[in-house]
């Protein structure tokens, strides 16, 4: 007997958990705590509760539990790296336009000529398209009887070898040609530099069908550099000699005396660098320019 009521008691007991857990399976509690039934046909599930909301500074509402975008005080702001600023496209320094109009072109002459020669090389080193590819051919003291002579005792230089002027004109394929040449000629009586300058012109043309030639003017002497028969009333009979001679062959001719002279008619004193004939600085700058002016003519 006392057994079955040991075994009745630990039955109860182990019962007692199986029906509590069976109850909470069965119901839920309501919002007042109260546990009902969810087959129960008045149970109405309790809403989910909404957030409380809060005003923010800028005046507009937000759930307290939304993640509020927070706003960088001025001290963080400062402390914000500014965004590397992607460097704009450089433009690239122009390159100089080069002068296409002294292609295929020389200019022979003595040294007058050749101080050009030097002030071009002077100048290339910041403007390298000063005169573009205009070629040398000058040589001091050079003249009209050497430049028209068979067996010359002075030659003219191009690509390093010597020669007379046609020859090295034809050697280069000039298109082009200026001269200048009659300062170390103004000795002689003018009809016979006349007939050195034409055949001068005449040889040039026949090793060179093409070409198209400038005769130029003489260029002054300082008035008080004036000796013997370097006179500026000399260099002014010869320059009409030269400009009737250039009409007379077909030849251009330029004369740019006007912006060398001072009101004696002389080269202005500023302008040469012995005090005679030879130019410096500026002079040379008009001459450049009246060669650029004429050379743009010639390649029209």
């Amino acid at each position: 007997m006392k057994k079955l009521i040991s075994l009745l008691l630990i039955v109860s007991l182990l019962a007692v958990p199986v029906m509590a857990y069976a109850l909470e399976a069965e119901t839920t509690p309501t919002s007042t705590s109260e546990w009902r039934s969810v087959a129960d046909p008045a149970y109405t599930p309790a809403p989910t509760p909404t957030p409380a909301a809060t005003q923010d500074a800028a005046g507009e509402w937000r759930s307290v539990s939304a993640a509020a975008t927070p706003t960088p005080s001025a001290e963080a702001a400062k402390k914000t790296p500014k965004p590397t600023k992607t460097p704009k496209n450089v433009t690239p320094t122009p390159v100089p336009t080069a002068a296409p109009w002294f292609n295929d072109t020389a200019i022979i002459g003595d040294s007058v000529s050749d101080g050009l020669r030097i002030y071009a090389e002077y100048k290339k080193k910041k403007e390298p398209n000063f005169l573009g590819e205009l070629q040398f051919m000058t040589t001091i003291s050079y003249s009209l009887t050497y430049a028209s002579a068979s067996n010359p005792k002075k030659l003219v230089k191009y690509g390093g070898r010597s020669y007379k002027p046609e020859d090295a004109l034809a050697a280069m394929g000039a298109k082009k040609v200026f001269i200048m040449l009659g300062l170390n000629d103004i000795f002689h009586a003018a009809q016979d530099n006349r007939v050195k300058y034409e055949k001068l012109i005449n040889n040039i043309r026949e090793k060179n069908r093409d070409i198209k030639i400038c005769l130029i003017g003489i260029t002054p002497i300082v008035t008080e550099g004036q000796y013997s028969k370097f006179q500026n009333e000399n260099v002014t009979d010869y320059n009409v000699m030269v400009e009737d001679l250039a009409r007379s062959k077909g030849c251009d001719y330029i004369n740019f005396n006007g912006s060398l002279q001072d009101k004696t008619g002389g080269l202005k004193p500023e302008y040469s660098r012995d005090g005679f004939v030879h130019m410096k600085g500026h002079a040379f700058e008009i001459f450049a320019s009246a060669l650029t002016r004429e050379a743009k003519w010639m390649s029209r």
